[in-house]
């Protein structure tokens, strides 16, 4: 007896993270941008060149990875808290549990896709210390994970938030409050230690979506008055412990936006015939692949009565109907 063919495995691509594509109006990847992270790489870190020196690369790399990872996780935390979702702390398996396996079931029914589980406690702190910073600034939400691009510059990048705030004094920055002026502003989220590279990343970013005619910024959403570096890792204890705020504007934004242009002149030299790497694999794996099950009868009859009351207009049609 011959073998039934199975379903073929779907395939998805893989993207470069170094570089963002640019779709044409047809849906075709147009062109390739790198982004502004990996155009920062270049920029000289002899903080980092002495702390390699005393722990070793492997060890470097080791800690590099888990500090990246963990950024990850709590960025998709603060994503997800602005969206309405749900996030649950619960500590590792062999720890006192704050939610059942029941409650952690209802949980996941009710927020869906917005709900997340961490089980990190420097994790969940960092998604608090954000959460205080938002209650007490009560900015708009206008935006999350913004892709934009400069095609005069050619970078692109990825913003974390962009909030409208109300003029006021906020005490998210040790014991002095902070004045923030009202207006619209560029959020990037940190958990790692403060960079002179994170006010240029920032920087970039403005002027993706500040100059006119070559961003791929929805212009619509206004200008902006500044940009905001949120720092959930400090060694601040006042105000909210552990969080830090920097707050750039316009004359400062446009000095790092200089300093960054330097910077991707260096990186274009050394990486002039670089370009993204991409490929397919599959979605799922697996060694035995299992046939679909088979519907019931009775579910089968109740869709074929359906499908004879659809009065189709075309053969095409039909067939559609049918898949």
């Amino acid at each position: 007896m011959p073998k039934k063919k199975l379903p073929a495995l779907e395939t998805t691509e893989w993207f470069d993270d170094r570089y963002y594509p640019v779709m044409s109006s047809k849906g075709q990847v147009a062109d390739w941008l790198p982004s502004v992270t990996t155009i920062l790489q270049v920029s000289p870190k002899e903080y980092l060149a002495r702390w390699r020196g005393d722990i070793g690369n492997r060890e470097a790399d080791r800690r590099i990875m888990e500090a990246a990872d963990r950024g990850s996780r709590v960025h998709h935390a603060c994503e997800l808290y602005l969206k309405g979702g749900a996030i649950a702390y619960q500590p590792p398996w062999n720890k006192r549990q704050n939610f059942s396996s029941q409650e952690m079931k209802k949980l996941h029914k009710e927020y869906g896709d917005l709900f997340i589980v961490l089980t990190s406690q420097d994790e969940a702190v960092d998604l608090w210390r954000f959460q205080r910073w938002f209650e007490i600034v009560k900015p708009k939400i206008v935006g999350t994970e913004v892709v934009v691009y400069n095609m005069q510059h050619r970078y692109a990048g990825r913003i974390d938030c962009i909030f409208d705030i109300t003029e006021g004094d906020y005490l998210i920055s040790g014991a002095k409050a902070i004045n923030l002026q009202t207006g619209r502003y560029i959020i990037d989220l940190k958990t790692g230690s403060e960079s002179d590279d994170h006010a240029m990343q920032l920087a970039a970013y403005y002027y993706a979506v500040v100059a006119p005619g070559v961003t791929g910024y929805d212009s619509g959403l206004g200008g902006m008055a500044g940009a905001i570096i949120i720092y959930l890792n400090s060694k601040v204890k006042t105000g909210i412990p552990g969080v830090s705020t920097h707050v750039l504007y316009h004359d400062e934004l446009t000095t790092q936006f200089n300093d960054f242009l330097f910077v991707k002149k260096v990186w274009e030299r050394k990486h002039l015939n670089d370009s993204p790497i991409l490929f397919s694999f599959p979605k799922l794996f697996t060694r035995i692949q299992k046939e679909p099950k088979k519907k019931p009868k009775k579910q089968r009859k109740k869709q074929a009565k359906k499908q004879v009351r659809v009065q189709p207009q075309s053969v095409s049609e039909t067939l559609f109907e049918q898949t």
